[in-house]
């Protein structure tokens, strides 16, 4: 039987997607005095990709997300070899919601909570282990001594916002699709190599967002508050333009541009907004 799981995570670590390439595993957790042996993604742009075209887990092997922070979190699985039961854990590893991420499930899941932690398991786990809500999961040291880094942070007229980076084709494409939720600060950033003329849509996305458009010095466009289609997964209209070219998008909850007070109720900018961008998040423009 140990054979057998020490191929299995073999498997595991060969077998992810690009996403998976930020792995730092293995790292070791204990849920009920039960070890589980996780593949650990603690840094990335590719954490909410971690699931795709993963294999089947089974029990004794896992995979374990840190965010380095509570925030809403998403996941999908397009091309996984099986489902997943997922554990969304606060800080010290308490168990504060649970769910399943189905096989080659492209609209994924959205955590109704906010959590520091992802623990995905072979799905049925909690019956079998008789877990509950409200449960720790023990992370070890191997986890503790390689603590999550958190999310970048850009700020828009000296507003931070965390973002996930949306630096490839496929990234971009996907944006914040199928997602129910997000945190209050959290957003995501669209990198471009040069300016151009963009016209986002809101399919599949269910959740209203603020569009913002900056040119290649980080100068404020123009924004578009969005709310979701009737039908997010076949209506198209309206779309959501730049005004002129720009080679930097950014996503936020609709409104927070409003509430932060950066633009007026016509979208103006109440005041000059420059886009800025730390070094480690610059170096994924697409070349």
């Amino acid at each position: 039987m140990a054979k057998r799981l020490l191929a299995l995570w073999t498997m595991a670590l060969s077998g992810c997607s690009g996403g998976c390439s930020d792995a730092t595993g293995p790292a070791i957790v204990k849920i009920k005095g039960a070890e589980v042996r996780c593949e650990y993604h603690r840094n990335g742009l590719g954490r909410a990709e971690v699931a795709v075209a993963h294999p089947r887990l089974v029990d004794g092997i896992g995979i374990l997300v840190g965010w380095g922070g509570d925030r809403i979190q998403h996941y999908y699985s397009s091309r996984s070899g099986g489902s997943f039961e997922v554990l969304f854990l606060a800080a010290d590893g308490t168990i504060v919601e649970r769910a399943v991420l189905k096989e080659n499930s492209a609209e994924g899941i959205t955590s109704a909570k906010e959590a520091s932690w992802a623990l995905m398991l072979a799905e049925g786990w909690s019956a079998r282990h008789n877990a509950a809500d409200a449960e720790r999961v023990e992370l070890g040291a191997t986890v503790t001594g390689r603590a999550p880094e958190p999310l970048p942070t850009i700020r828009v007229g000296g507003q931070p916002v965390r973002v996930e980076v949306a630096d490839t084709q496929p990234r971009q494409q996907r944006g914040l699709m199928h997602r129910r939720a997000m945190s209050p600060d959290d957003g995501m950033i669209f990198l471009y190599a040069r300016e151009q003329s963009q016209n986002f849509w809101m399919g599949n996305c269910h959740v209203g967002l603020d569009i913002a458009y900056f040119d290649k010095y980080g100068r404020f466009i123009n924004v578009c508050p969005m709310d979701p289609y009737p039908n997010p997964a076949t209506d198209t209209d309206p779309k959501a333009p730049s005004t002129r070219p720009a080679q930097f998008v950014v996503e936020t909850s609709k409104g927070w541009f409003r509430a932060k007070g950066l633009v007026d109720a016509d979208g103006k900018p109440t005041k000059d907004l420059v886009l800025e961008i730390p070094p480690d998040v610059r170096r994924h423009i697409i070349k």
